[in-house]
């Protein structure tokens, strides 16, 4: 077992960035990526388990990995070189979700098992330990909203608010129930959680109201991971069909863009600068991508030998990316994508285009040998490089009947809503 604090870390207490929300000043960036210059670490090998989360402290140089048999891994990292500082079985099942606090404090984390837990990071010991959650299936999804605010998903479709000062929920919403939902975003200035479902709708929650503001049809392609792009004024939502919708903040009768080119799952997508972001896919490949105004492929930043990519997620510092797939999670250098000096790749070699409707178009579930034949067509068109690594997209469950525009809730004046609870 570790005997140094995690906050103890060489490196620890730097300027906090905030991971909650991807969109960083590029002021704020430069001065940390100039602070850590090529602090970019060793991948770091977990023998014996698969990562299925991944979290980076907000002060110190510190990763923790949640693994599918609920064991938690706390990582020191420097140039070049990881350090197991805390190594523990946490959950009974799978470990899915974990944040840091924005404070440093603590780590909270929520199981397969339907439990949410928090760790100190100073006694190394569990701070929090809540079995009745109110979730009735596994929990996917853990989002910070503020310092005292986070909310969680399941698979059951419910969100829930909770506070920690009361270390209890303290708003639940049940319009997404029967629909798996497995991540979240936000929009600080309206006050809004955005999240997405197993049968490929939106739903747009503010903290006034137990139901949702904006529901959208869904579409039966699965949302896996969701971010806000171009100064907040876009929902890009990375989908099991291997789609990114790109979604007008405030207009969600239809998507603005539809656009086809990874191969399978898009697990992970992290803006680094306007339209520009980082996406991992379960063919175990991360990308630099641009999404507006022009799609296409800016960059291959490296793979995942053997192993889909689970979990995409930003350092403190925002120099850098963690990806987790199989037993490994690795890092990528990312620093030249935000401050808009990586070179362009010569024009023809796009990566993304516009989905038509033969894309768009869902199988009935009694149509296998069309749908078999439909995936076997796509497969052909993508890369050479990436057909003996996709994933078969899993089967989503079917929901009820849902409206298509839901009115928009009152715009919150404050800068940062959530930071003034």
């Amino acid at each position: 077992k570790a005997t140094v604090s995690v906050l103890n870390w060489p490196l620890a207490g730097r300027t906090p960035v905030r991971n909650t929300h991807t969109h960083h000043h590029n002021n704020t960036l430069t001065h940390l990526m100039a602070e850590v210059e090529d602090l970019v670490p060793s991948d770091i090998e977990v023998s014996g388990s698969l990562v299925w989360d991944l979290a980076f402290h907000p002060t110190a140089d510190v990763v923790a990995l949640g693994c599918i048999d609920g064991a938690l891994q706390i990582h020191g990292y420097k140039v070049d070189e990881t350090e197991c500082l805390f190594n523990a079985q946490l959950h009974k099942n799978g470990l899915r979700a974990m944040q840091f606090s924005p404070d440093g404090m603590q780590l909270y984390t929520c199981s397969s098992d339907q439990t949410l837990k928090a760790v100190d990071c100073n006694t190394k010991k569990i701070s929090f330990d809540k079995r009745d959650t109110g979730h009735e299936e596994a929990i996917n999804a853990l989002h910070f909203l503020s310092d005292q605010l986070f909310v969680t998903g399941c698979d059951a479709g419910i969100v829930q608010l909770w506070d920690r000062r009361q270390l209890a929920p303290v708003m639940k919403w049940t319009d997404l129930m029967g629909m798996g939902v497995h991540c979240f975003t936000q929009h600080n200035e309206k006050g809004h959680i955005i999240t997405g479902a197993d049968d490929g709708s939106m739903a747009v929650f503010g903290l006034r109201k137990a139901e949702a503001e904006v529901l959208t049809s869904a579409n039966d392609d699965a949302v896996m991971s969701l971010e806000m792009i171009n100064n907040d004024t876009q929902v890009a939502a990375g989908c099991a069909g291997g789609h990114i919708r790109i979604w007008k903040y405030g207009v969600w009768d239809k998507c603005c863009d539809n656009l086809k080119g990874h191969p399978s799952e898009v697990e992970g997508i992290i803006s680094v600068r306007e339209g520009d972001v980082i996406t991992a896919s379960c063919d175990g490949l991360v990308r630099a991508v641009r999404l507006t105004p022009q799609p296409r492929l800016l960059d291959t930043l490296g793979h995942i030998e053997d192993a889909a990519c689970m979990r995409l997620k930003r350092s403190r510092c925002g120099g850098f990316v963690g990806c987790a797939g199989g037993e490994t999670v690795a890092f990528f250098d990312i620093r030249k994508y935000v401050t808009g000096e990586a070179e362009l790749q010569p024009a023809g070699t796009g990566f993304l285009h516009q989905a038509t409707e033969a894309d768009n178009e869902v199988p009935m579930e009694d149509e296998d040998e069309d749908e078999d034949a439909e995936e076997g067509e796509e497969q052909s068109e993508d890369d050479a490089s990436m057909e003996d690594a996709g994933d078969k997209q899993p089967k989503h469950k079917k929901g009820k009947h849902r409206v298509d525009f839901h009115r928009e809730g009152k715009r919150q004046q404050q800068q940062n809503f959530f930071q003034g609870l």
